[in-house]
This record gives structure tokens, sequence and C-alpha cells, in this order.
């Protein structure tokens, strides 16, 4: 119980929207984003 209180402590701007997504493919889009991000600064 404690861990999760911080963890839902930044609530998002629609709540609704984001329980509707699965935390894995935030998760995977936040990754793959970063990569490509990485990717345009070094190529």
């Amino acid at each position: 119980a404690p861990i999760a209180v911080p963890a839902a402590a930044p609530a998002p701007r629609a709540p609704t929207e984001a329980a509707l997504i699965p935390p894995p493919i935030i998760a995977g889009l936040g990754v793959s984003i970063y990569i490509l991000f990485n990717l345009n600064l070094t190529s």
C-alpha cells in the first residue's frame, strides 16, 4: 500500500483515457521514442 500511493500521486490530465492504456504499452512507447530520439541524435 505505501508503495502504490506515491505511484498514483502524479495523476494524468485524463485519468479515464490513461486507465484504458496498459502500463506496458506506455512503457513500450516511451522506450521506442527514447531509442528513436537517440538514433536521430547519433545518425
